[in-house]
């Protein structure tokens, strides 16, 4: 198992790794668990109807890691899966990407996806070369606004109508982070 980031906190040892066929039964159990509240943020979660879905989600993302058009990655409390985090559209030439993230209702307000957005943000603005990373979270979305917020991303404008998700146009509001 490759180790990207590793952190305490008082729920124990988080760490962030590549995702491992290993991990898709747990998480599908916890978006099944939830989906009734990720689907709110997360169109996706309907299409993740069983295990294999995710396996197949997971050999997708590992394709992508290796060819660098995604980081992908699975937080690990205590060696089990309570979620994802990715750095997402991905531009090369601009040097630029988007953090994405969901974790287990059951692990959020512990400082797990803050410390994470914070890890791989560092990660990626003074090791991996990229020069903006831009959060966007729903503006109902107060737990994701507050992961935003609290690992020092800026407020950069409020997207009118930007997403679809349940059926209405939605607003997101867009954070960013500049390297130093």
């Amino acid at each position: 198992m490759f180790v990207f980031s590793e952190f305490e906190t008082r729920i124990g040892l988080i760490q962030l790794v590549f995702p491992e066929n290993s991990h898709a039964p747990e998480l599908f159990n916890i978006i099944q668990t939830n989906a009734a509240e990720f689907t709110k943020w997360l169109p996706w979660v309907p299409k993740t109807d069983s295990v294999e879905t995710e396996l197949k989600f997971i050999k997708d993302v590992r394709m992508k890691n290796a060819q660098y058009e995604l980081l992908s990655l699975v937080i690990l409390a205590n060696g089990h899966p309570i979620g994802t985090i990715d750095l997402h559209e991905i531009d090369a030439n601009f040097h630029h990407a988007q953090i994405g993230y969901w974790l287990d209702p059951t692990y959020q307000g512990n400082g797990i996806m803050t410390q994470a957005v914070k890890q791989l943000a560092h990660r990626a603005l003074h090791e991996l070369g990229f020069h903006k990373l831009t959060i966007e979270a729903d503006t109902l979305n107060v737990k994701s606004i507050a992961v935003a917020e609290n690992a020092n991303f800026h407020y950069e404008a409020t997207l009118k109508d930007h997403i679809i998700n349940e059926g209405e146009y939605r607003d997101l509001i867009l954070y960013t982070k500049l390297a130093d």
